[in-house]
């Protein structure tokens, strides 16, 4: 790595998807993102915690 950053934040062209890449070069991509948003969404709903904003 050039820059020995702990996280890279990609977007593509007009950024509307990115992904992720952590310190070991491993990638999280969109549709990993939000299968971790939704897991943590539903934690929070099932604590009765989550607020949505439309």
């Amino acid at each position: 790595m050039v820059h020995e950053a702990d996280l890279g934040i990609a977007l593509d062209g007009d950024a509307d998807r990115l992904m992720f890449v952590d310190h070991k070069d491993h990638v999280v991509d969109g549709d990993q993102i939000l299968y971790i948003l939704a897991v943590k969404l539903k934690t929070m709903v099932s604590h009765k915690v989550a607020l949505l904003v439309p």
